[in-house]
């Protein structure tokens, strides 16, 4: 057969024209290889974000976060920041050798700042990571560097061996303890104690305070603590520790960040009448567990009389948990955890409250992850409310309740929503043991076994007003009631060998034929005196 000079002109054009599209596979096999022991070594499977990676090998340059000259022939760039990467970075990094910016800020990677990693004209971004070794010969390898952010490390150095490295990098400065504050502060105290004065204020200058520590003893005088300056609060860093027994207790306008311990509690108070906190900001809080410390947390307070917070933050917390509250009241006003991970080794929530009159207002918790409900209210004869808040991306590895977890007799949520969290069992958002109300409340793709939405899981009442549901489910245990629902739609599971019957806006979960269609046998098991007060038309509510 003959070709034709037309036909081979129009196979050289085909030719040429494949010839010029970058390849998607041509990037070195060590590139390759380094790239899976990085994501393997940071925990990719648990990254936010992991697009592409391992999934197609051919791929490499689409891969999320990864950047490929223009030929596709190497990676130039790896951009994951804030994504969730943890763990230590290997030594093979440094076969990327023609990386122009490698930008992995805000995660929490720990271990040495590896030498090799300050290549020529490289663009370096770790800020806020764990990293706490400087590594060797850094100083002589920073005269390369385009850019580099160190800021947020939790760094220990001698500033004075590497003063090239301090010129060249953005980054906290070492050794700026107020240790002079600190001895004043505990003089004032002693002082203060002696000559049984009603109060004491200490006002606190802005700037860092590395390694403050303090253990106040000072049962009659009622104790505040302030940052003098609201644009610029005072900020506590290093292996910083407070301890109070005082009469009542007031912190105010204070930023702690960037603290790594291995003491039980960041904050500890015991026997105030109240304690009092405001405009407080808890950031990167770590606790290093060691030997038998036990009940570890950012701050708890033991038989108090009232606890109040106002505007408190905790982020990228890790450790066993960041509230224990034991007091007769707690008010809760713009309560906000976000991006922490709670082990719980000692504790049975991160934030727990045994507290007989619980109340919470415009709170926010997002992309929380803890082996037990996120929110624990423990008291079984206490009443607790929820106002105006939100709940999502909350994850509990454990057992019930993925948000919340109730004991309360009497949990009263309203105008909040709840989305996307999860619990293993049961009560993907919310999980009660005493009668619940929900009023205008949004439910919304939350997951458990049974329950995605909410579980009551002793006998008790669940009312519903205005409240909707949206790819969730119910789980009631037996002899419970379902009362108020006007969705058809909404499915309604019933525990153990239980059936739910009547009607959809008044269903019960009974072992066998119910007693009574009478709203007045509502409740379970309780006495004839008190069923009617548990009706939901006789549920009432203060402000």
């Amino acid at each position: 057969m003959r070709t034709t000079r037309s036909e081979v002109t129009f196979l050289i054009v085909i030719f040429l024209f494949y010839s010029n599209i970058p390849s998607v596979s041509s990037v070195p096999e060590a590139e390759f290889v380094t790239l899976l022991n990085f994501y393997d070594s940071t925990g990719g499977s648990q990254w936010n974000e992991a697009r592409g990676w391992k999934e197609d090998a051919n791929k490499v340059c689409g891969w999320y976060g990864v950047e490929c000259d223009k030929s596709n022939s190497t990676v130039i760039g790896l951009n994951l920041p804030f994504n969730n990467l943890r763990g230590t970075l290997n030594d093979d990094l440094g076969s990327l050798s023609n990386l122009t910016h490698l930008q992995i800020g805000g995660n929490n990677l720990e271990g040495s700042i590896l030498s090799f990693f300050l290549m020529p004209n490289l663009t370096l971004d770790l800020s806020d990571n764990f990293f706490t070794d400087l590594g060797d010969d850094l100083e002589g390898r920073v005269g390369g560097l385009k850019k580099c952010n160190l800021s947020g490390l939790w760094l220990n150095f001698d500033d004075s061996k590497y003063p090239k490295l301090v010129k060249k990098c953005k980054m906290n400065k070492p050794n700026s303890g107020k240790v002079k504050d600190v001895v004043s502060f505990n003089r004032e105290i002693a002082k203060a104690q002696m000559s049984f004065c009603s109060s004491f204020t200490f006002n606190l200058k802005g700037g860092e305070y590395n390694n403050f520590q303090a253990n106040i003893v000072a049962s009659n005088i009622p104790l505040t603590i302030v940052g003098s300056n609201k644009e610029t609060p005072p900020v506590f860093t290093g292996h910083t520790r407070f301890t109070f027994h005082t009469l009542s207790l007031t912190l105010s306008n204070l930023n702690f960040k960037q603290i790594l311990t291995k003491r039980n509690s960041l904050l500890f108070v015991d026997g105030l009448q109240s304690v009092t906190l405001s405009s407080l900001n808890f950031e990167q809080i770590r606790f290093v567990k060691d030997g038998e410390t036990s009940k570890m947390g950012l701050l708890r307070v033991k038989q108090c009389g009232a606890f109040t917070a106002t505007d408190v933050s905790i982020k990228r917390f890790e450790g066993d948990s960041a509230l224990m509250i034991e007091s007769e009241t707690a008010e809760i006003k713009r309560l906000r955890v976000r991006s922490s991970r709670f082990d719980l080794t000692d504790s049975l929530s991160p934030l727990r409250f045994y507290s007989k009159q619980f109340n919470m207002f415009s709170s926010t918790f997002f992309n929380n992850t803890s082996p037990g409900p996120l929110l624990f209210l423990q008291r079984n004869d206490s009443e607790s409310s929820i106002f105006g808040s939100s709940f999502s991306n909350n994850l509990n590895t454990g057992k019930d309740g993925g948000a919340i977890f109730s004991y309360s007799s009497l949990l009263w949520i309203e105008s909040s929503d709840f989305m996307n969290n999860q619990a293993r069992e049961r009560g993907g958002a919310i999980a009660s043991a005493g009668n619940t109300v929900l009023k205008d409340v949004n439910i919304n793709f939350n997951v458990a076994r049974m329950g995605s939405g909410v579980a009551i899981i002793k006998p008790s009442n669940l009312t519903l007003d205005d409240t909707q549901f949206q790819g969730d489910s119910v789980s009631l245990s037996l002899h419970s009631w379902l009362l108020g629902n006007d969705q058809q739609d909404l499915p309604v599971e019933c525990e153990g060998n239980g059936t739910i019957w009547g009607d959809y806006s008044e269903l019960r979960c009974w072992e066998g034929v119910p007693p009574s269609d009478s709203l007045s046998s509502k409740g379970g098991d309780k006495t004839e005196s008190n069923k009617e007060d548990n009706t939901a038309s006789n549920w009432k509510r203060d402000g």
